[in-house]
């Protein structure tokens, strides 16, 4: 808060922005002179799917989804007295552009006592960022808000952009008999830009199996215990979810390497001149501050579970329990 024996204007009757000097804190009623922003989202998104019966018991199903994000986020900060004339002006432009595709084949196929459901397909999931944004100070006039950037000084541009891609290739068969004995195995490959060449890709495998002991003809006169399934289960994941371009090497500070003898005097950019003699400069990049990561790969989860499911009087009671052991290994 402004101490109370500091006027808010100075002896002119002119609003003053830090009317207290020694203790510079802001004038409200100068402060609450809002600054010009305009800030626009655009999202698009949207998905499709076909399913086919390509004979009996064989399905085909694709799946495609789109999701575009666009925003124009524009700044203007008017001069908040006369004091302070200063207009600064931002203005970011961001792109958000992502796609996933999905094809799965499936088999299902009841033989009586044994049944069988088959399945394969892949997925590929890409996503592109770019951004430019752009600050300046002293713009001459505050109605150009951020539209017209010319003319004003100190412009200080900076842009990002990344892109990432995500492969997979996966499988499932599940096997049931008489509904006694369960069996799933699955396994997938996936492939991730994000990390380091020649370890993008690892196969994730999974197994599960199970025995409905209720369905045993020597449990049919125990009536109390409607359902009792012992279970079994291990699988493997995997996680790539890192910063992109962390396994290459980025370049940074602009160098001007001479070569031919010294140069007379730099021009107003700082690039050496020629003294006409064979001497000159060239551009030359240094490695940045960041170490690159050439073994990066996936961080893998291995799970092991044991459990067993009872239900009591029609189910009127059920009891699910489980013990399961986790491994995780090459966190990220």
């Amino acid at each position: 808060t402004l101490i109370p024996l500091v006027s808010p204007y100075d002896s002119l009757g002119v609003e003053q922005y830090r009317p207290y000097v020694s203790k510079p804190r802001t004038n409200p009623s100068v402060a609450a002179k809002r600054d010009k922003q305009e800030l626009l989202i655009t999202r698009i998104f949207s998905t499709a799917y076909i399913n086919l019966n390509i004979i009996k018991d064989l399905d085909f199903r694709s799946t495609a989804g789109v999701d575009l994000t666009y925003i124009s986020d524009g700044l203007m900060e008017p001069p908040k007295s006369i004091q302070f004339r200063l207009i600064s002006t931002e203005l970011e432009l961001f792109r958000d552009y992502k796609y996933t595709i999905n094809n799965v084949l499936s088999y299902s196929k009841d033989f009586g006592t044994f049944s069988a459901n088959l399945m394969a397909g892949n997925e590929i999931q890409y996503g592109r960022i770019f951004s430019v944004k752009t600050i300046g100070d002293d713009q001459p006039f505050e109605y150009k808000y951020w539209y017209d950037l010319e003319g004003i000084e100190n412009l200080i541009p900076s842009c990002n952009f990344e892109q990432i891609t995500l492969l997979s290739y996966f499988y499932r068969a599940g096997f049931n008999y008489n509904d006694i004995f369960l069996l799933n195995l699955s396994g997938r490959h996936d492939g991730a830009s994000r990390l380091a060449p020649k370890h993008k890709w690892s196969f994730f495998p999974a197994a599960s199996g199970a025995v409905r002991i209720s369905n045993l003809a020597f449990m049919g006169g125990i009536s109390a215990i409607s359902d009792l399934k012992l279970r079994l289960s291990y699988g493997q994941s995997g996680n790539e979810s890192v910063d992109p371009y962390l396994t290459r090497p980025k370049l940074s500070d602009i160098l001007y390497v001479e070569y031919g003898r010294p140069s007379i005097e730099p021009n107003d950019d700082g690039i050496p001149l020629n003294d006409g003699d064979g001497a000159g400069a060239a551009i030359a990049y240094r490695s940045g501050d960041n170490l690159p990561d050439i073994t990066m790969t996936w961080e893998r989860t291995t799970e092991y579970n044991i459990g067993l499911d009872l239900g009591l009087l029609d189910n009127r009671i059920y009891a699910i329990v489980d013990a399961f052991k986790t491994y995780t290994n090459g966190f990220l």
